[in-house]
């Protein structure tokens, strides 16, 4: 086990704000792993409020206390190796929205170049494959999860926000998720898209990704991050019985993810970025097939719970959507069977929506019966 004890993690988020190391100069944070295990001071007299107040919360400070945190979890780099091994090999096949190549790319220097939300994005990444006898009393009280939420109100405070934050939120939501913790579920989420809208990556949804986009591997994830916020946030209604969005309903011509394995192995298509509307018969990666089985998910939530006062009208949308989600439900089983489990979110949710559009369209046509 990676964690010494509950005691162990439970008492460093209760003393997470006080520790803290002020780095001036050309000081080095954190040279290597031997010195994060060093004792850190505590910063008395001062109270939390205290350092806030008087401006001493700076970056550095943030990535020397939350690395310090995830040394004390993880100690070494293997161990984030193992987890990272784990959780690319299951939720990722599933909602591929954080880069192998980039995080891969970043563990090396975890210690050496102490950053607070890679170290986040790791300890989020820990909570995932948790799994609890007495479910979400259990849950709710797990240490690492208790860690995870802590130092992402600590690193928000500071008033930091990066990619890396948004995912550890996402991280954050689907563990809630999975332990139907609510409303934190839908806080997390709302919170993601808030800090996806304040970074600007909604608009990489908008736009063409270029073959000779120097940075298309970062531009890319940021589309998958923004594309995964919406799934979930669409979910999250789904399971609530609302459709109270906090992310504006997407555009027909927004870009839908590239094929996954291209993604992963870092290979530029030399094809124009898929839309949203692009026809079944058109091959799209099971990512991308999930955002439009997604799109139309939120269409029939908008539905469902917004019927007009015409049964006409609300029948011909009706069977729009029923023929639409006929299109996808033929076409997925064939692809589920080529590529093992991937494509089953997408069929999961179009076969369940199909059963609900089919009993009201029966509704419609009765109130249609009664009014002729």
């Amino acid at each position: 086990m990676l964690v010494n004890s509950a005691n162990d993690v439970n008492g460093s988020v209760t003393k997470l704000f006080q520790l803290a190391h002020i780095v001036h100069g050309s000081a080095v944070i954190l040279n290597n792993a031997r010195q994060t295990s060093q004792a850190l001071p505590l910063l008395d007299p001062f109270s939390v409020a205290d350092i806030s107040s008087r401006g001493m919360i700076s970056q550095s400070m943030i990535d020397l206390i939350i690395t310090h945190e995830a040394f004390k979890l993880f100690r070494t780099t293997d161990n984030i190796l193992s987890i990272a091994e784990i959780y690319f090999r299951t939720m990722h096949s599933c909602l591929p929205f954080i880069s192998k190549e980039v995080f891969y790319g970043r563990v090396g220097g975890i210690w050496t170049q102490p950053k607070g939300d890679f170290a986040l994005l790791v300890i989020c990444m820990h909570t995932l494959p948790q799994t609890f006898i007495n479910g979400i009393t259990e849950a709710v009280k797990s240490p690492v999860y208790a860690l995870a939420k802590s130092m992402l109100s600590l690193i928000e405070s500071a008033n930091i926000l990066t990619l890396e934050i948004v995912q550890s939120r996402l991280l954050v939501c689907l563990y809630e998720m999975g332990h139907a913790i609510q409303p934190a579920a839908f806080l997390s989420v709302s919170i993601a898209a808030r800090g996806g809208v304040t970074l600007g990556i909604h608009k990489s949804c908008a736009q063409q990704t270029l073959s000779n986009h120097k940075n298309w591997q970062n531009y890319e994830e940021e589309k998958r991050v923004w594309w995964a916020i919406f799934i979930l946030h669409t979910y999250i209604n789904l399971l609530a019985g609302s459709c109270h969005f906090v992310t504006e309903d997407p555009s027909v011509n927004d870009q839908l993810p590239v094929d996954d394995e291209l993604w992963q192995m870092n290979i530029v298509s030399d094809q124009p970025s898929l839309s949203l509307l692009t026809p079944t018969n058109i091959r799209v990666g099971p990512f991308a097939r999930a955002v439009q089985v997604t799109h139309i998910l939120r269409r029939v939530l908008t539905h469902v719970l917004k019927v007009t006062a015409d049964p006409i009208f609300n029948a011909d949308e009706a069977q729009q959507l029923d023929d639409t989600l006929k299109a996808f439900a033929a076409l997925l089983p064939e692809q589920l069977s080529q590529s093992s489990t991937r494509f089953c979110g997408a069929l999961g949710i179009c076969t369940s929506q199909r059963w609900g559009i089919a009993a009201l369209y029966l509704g419609y046509l009765q109130d249609i019966s009664s009014t002729a």
